[in-house]
């Protein structure tokens, strides 16, 4: 397995924002490459790896049908009313109040859609298609998502990705393509899995670059979500922004499962959120102490979730929680995983 311990320097920011047509621009990208159908896509086993450290999630490859039940199709979540029959389905459910329903809903889906993102990114140096013409979500009990799929295999990687030993040059420049453009078992039986004209490999030269690409990527598929739920809850930009980068610190912090590095999580993290500002500005501060002789990295997220208002108690991440208390409940938390246990609720 490939880990992520031959980092490059972190990289400076590119100017922001960054249009999609000009992530080409980016010095080091490269025309795709095709991997042949009958290979098992390099998607597919970076996904199997990021599951291993995401809480109760798988990842696939394919397209649900239509009338798959659970799925959500993150293109039309903006479309005939499908956020607000969301919402209103959270709140009815759960008793939350909308604007409880709309930090809740946007954290679990940001959960979804970022969580194997920045994983693969962080354990093969692989980011893959995260655009919301190309992604589902499966619901599971509780209002969060068990299950992501992806409908293409297209992955950008870096160029000494063993996958490319595997792939073929295109016969032309093919840089129109737009790259950023129970339960369980029941879902993935739902899934079409068979050859796509989409498998293809987009590289780039070196991590910055694909830090770049991710980090773009992830802030254009959140963005119209954002904005749609500003107009349906009384949240700043800052708030919402905040689930969203609570989410994607939480996954930076979770890879230490498999690197077993208790620094590159943190670094990557900052170097993520310094490309991905202004919007996710509210990020999560650190917040580090030592137990059983080990040194644990927490966070400290950048907005409140509003879940107190129906538990009556903070979050082990709300900026509210006094450090003192968020360290004891941490311990607490840490000692029911046994010996690899992380401050990472």
């Amino acid at each position: 397995m490939r880990t992520c311990h031959r980092h490059a320097p972190l990289a400076e920011k590119y100017p922001w924002p960054l249009a999609e047509e000009h992530l080409w621009r980016i010095p080091g990208c490269q025309p795709s490459r095709t991997v042949p159908t009958q290979a098992r896509p390099p998607l597919a086993e970076t996904l199997e790896a990021a599951a291993r450290v995401l809480d109760g999630q798988s990842g696939r490859i394919g397209r649900p049908g239509r009338d798959a039940a659970g799925w959500l199709y993150c293109a039309d979540l903006l479309a005939d009313g499908a956020l607000d029959r969301e919402l209103r389905t959270m709140s009815d459910t759960y008793g939350y109040s909308r604007d409880v329903a709309a930090t809740h809903f946007l954290s679990a889906y940001a959960g979804g859609v970022a969580g194997f993102a920045i994983a693969a990114y962080m354990l093969h140096s692989r980011v893959p298609d995260v655009c919301a013409a190309g992604m589902s979500l499966h619901a599971a009990p509780g209002g969060w998502f068990d299950v992501t799929a992806f409908h293409s295999d297209r992955v950008t990687v870096l160029a000494d990705d063993p996958a490319l030993s595997a792939a073929t040059p295109p016969a032309v420049d093919d840089r129109r393509h737009t790259p950023l453009a129970g339960r369980r078992a029941a879902a993935a039986t739902d899934l079409a899995t068979g050859p796509t004209a989409d498998r293809a490999i987009d590289m780039v030269a070196d991590r910055d670059v694909l830090r770049q690409r991710l980090a773009a990527a992830l802030v254009g598929h959140f963005e119209p979500l954002v904005t749609a739920l500003r107009a349906r809850a009384r949240l700043g930009p800052s708030a919402l922004w905040g689930m969203v980068a609570g989410q994607c610190g939480r996954t930076f912090l979770l890879t230490e499962r498999t690197t077993r590095d208790p620094d590159i999580g943190r670094a990557e993290a900052d170097a993520f959120f310094a490309l991905a500002s202004p919007p996710m500005r509210a990020r999560p501060a650190w917040f580090e102490f030592v137990h059983r002789g080990r040194r644990q990295t927490a966070m400290r997220r950048g907005s409140c979730c509003l879940a107190h208002r129906m538990s009556s108690q903070y979050c082990t991440t709300c900026p509210f929680t006094p450090d003192s208390e968020r360290e004891v409940r941490l311990r607490e938390w840490i000692d029911t995983q046994g010996d690899d246990g992380l401050a990472v609720g």
